[in-house]
């Protein structure tokens, strides 16, 4: 099945925090730099006085230079109250202050995300955005809308354009998440809000992709196949060699325990095998599971305990091994294409993978498989991930080359393309869910329902991020 363009959302609760960074155009060099707290918090503020006067926001702010309820003087006493006194908006010319309070102008609309600033004209009216309707229809909240200086929380359709101008005055990011990847430079990095890139100083084997989790002590681990094929591990329990030979061009899964973690991988034999670390003992056991060459399994942590792993076999299904499920499920797999599997904190798990018919599939533990009938780009693998509220999220590349998501979080394009030869990866979190992918410019993006950032990081050539939260 083709993909058409027919958008349609399904945005749940779950985007407390999931907050993005867009195409950035900086104009003149600012005077200060961008805030360091969240910019969703401007929105979050100003939504607490819909149905007020908007010279309450002032009035709590004592804010100098700013008084009453219009829009322009409540969004400055906003920001002043936000930016912890920092960032003043004041001034008789209506975008220069944006920038010299050290903002930055967004001019591409779809990357606006929650709490950028929006003015129109020099003195015409200025709005906050809280989310996403339609491409061109957007939630706002401002004052004065209505000519009575109260504050309102409505749809406002606009474009961005000379003198309709968006501003971005706090840190977006990509929330709780952590990313994962191959950096164009072949060397394993991390990527997070806090700390933004950081190399780890591992070297990557050409055309494999890294795993990461976030341990259940804190901090993350990841693993990876080396430069030299033995798959390493790097993070907060430790950077090492497992001394385990693994299948040239694949790449591991690793998921959290109580004591450590698990890995999957292909090993150099042709076969499934499991490694464990748990408070401080390793083991790597052969599973005796012949897989699907240049094919990688995928694993998941089990609610009440033990692992489920799946994989292409060497007959080109899908198999899968482990406390919950082991066997033939008979669901042919698109050749060179690996599964993804998540667990349900509910009980159960699911798999998400590209069918020999081209079209995205997923397997519920329990009920079986299921078409859902979006078409997926030949050779690329799906991504699936457990929500709060005990269902699914997928995201997947279609066959369009665009990044596509499919479940109870959301349904529907993205509106981004992908590199051709990558593959998305999604976590999700209370506070919603992240998806990191490799978009068609080479460098990491990370979507959520708020919106897509743009880590300006680029990835090698032929692989794929991974993320956890």
């Amino acid at each position: 099945m083709l993909i058409g363009s027919g958008r349609r959302w399904l945005w749940t609760a779950l985007i407390a925090f999931g907050l993005v960074l867009g195409s950035l155009i900086a104009g003149p060099a600012p005077a200060l730099a961008i805030g360091t707290y969240n910019n969703a918090t401007i929105a979050d503020k100003a939504l607490t006085y819909v149905g007020q006067w908007g010279g309450n926001a002032c009035a709590e702010a004592q804010k100098p230079g700013d008084s009453g309820g219009q829009c322009r003087a409540f969004v400055n006493c906003i920001v002043w109250m936000v930016s912890g006194h920092s960032q003043n908006l004041g001034g008789s010319e209506y975008y220069q202050p944006f920038l010299a309070a050290g903002g930055v102008r967004i001019t591409d609309q779809a990357q606006l995300v929650k709490g950028d600033i929006v003015q129109v004209g020099q003195g015409t009216h200025t709005f906050i955005v809280v989310g996403p309707v339609s491409s061109n229809t957007w939630d706002v909240v401002d004052s004065n809308a209505s000519g009575t200086e109260t504050v309102a929380r409505y749809q406002r359709t606009f474009v961005l354009d000379d003198t309709t101008r968006a501003y971005r005055m706090g840190s977006a990011g990509i929330g709780s998440a952590r990313a994962a990847f191959q950096a164009n430079t072949s060397t394993l990095y991390t990527y997070d809000s806090p700390g933004g890139a950081i190399s780890t100083n591992q070297g990557m084997a050409a055309g494999t992709n890294p795993s990461i989790t976030a341990l259940a002590g804190g901090g993350y681990e990841e693993a990876f196949q080396a430069n030299m094929g033995h798959l390493f591990v790097a993070g907060s329990l430790g950077t090492f060699d497992t001394g385990l030979g693994m299948a040239a061009g694949t790449s591991p899964s690793i998921t959290a325990t109580a004591g450590g973690y698990r890995i999957a991988v292909q090993a150099n034999t042709g076969t499934l095998f499991l490694y464990t670390w748990s408070n401080g003992t390793a083991a790597a056991n052969d599973l005796g599971q012949g897989m699907a060459p240049g094919t990688s399994p995928a694993i998941a942590a089990l609610a009440g305990g033990g692992y489920q792993v799946a994989f292409q076999a060497n007959t080109g299904s899908l198999f899968f091994y482990g406390n919950n499920q082991t066997g033939n499920t008979g669901q042919g797999m698109a050749p060179g294409t690996s599964p993804a599997i998540a667990a349900s904190s509910a009980g159960g798990f699911q798999v998400a993978f590209q069918a020999n018919t081209g079209n995205l599939f997923t397997f519920w533990s329990g009920s079986g498989a299921a078409d859902t009938g979006y078409g997926m780009m030949r050779g690329t693998n799906p991504a699936v991930a457990a929500l709060p509220n005990g269902l699914y999220e997928r995201a997947f590349q279609a066959n369009t080359g665009h990044l596509w998501e499919y479940g109870s979080g959301g349904t529907g394009d993205r509106g981004q393309g992908m590199s051709a030869d990558s593959s998305p990866a999604i976590s999700a979190s209370a506070g919603g869910f992240s998806i990191a992918f490799r978009a068609n410019t080479g460098t990491l993006h990370v979507a959520s329902p708020s919106g897509i950032t743009n880590t300006g990081q680029g990835l090698a050539a032929g692989t794929s991020p991974a993320i956890a939260s």
